[in-house]
């Protein structure tokens, strides 16, 4: 049966105007190890997707600076 990780602690890395970034420290139940992952704390959001008058999918290409590479 699977079990839950277990949280242990948080603590603020950055605070900007549109998010907050965590780190979060939670225990395995697997192996009992302790982990620190990222958290992205934001504001909730959505994600519009235009589509031409064909039902075609509309998408631009930009310069992301996370992935450092253009994206669509």
């Amino acid at each position: 049966m699977l079990k839950p990780w277990t949280f242990i602690s948080q603590s603020l890395l950055v605070e900007t105007r549109i998010f907050r970034l965590l780190a979060e420290r939670w225990r395995s139940p697997r192996t009992g190890d302790e982990h620190v992952f990222s958290n992205v704390d934001s504001p909730d959001w959505v994600n519009v997707v235009a589509l031409d008058s064909e039902g075609q999918m509309l998408l631009i290409r930009q310069f992301r600076f996370g992935t450092r590479a253009f994206t669509l």
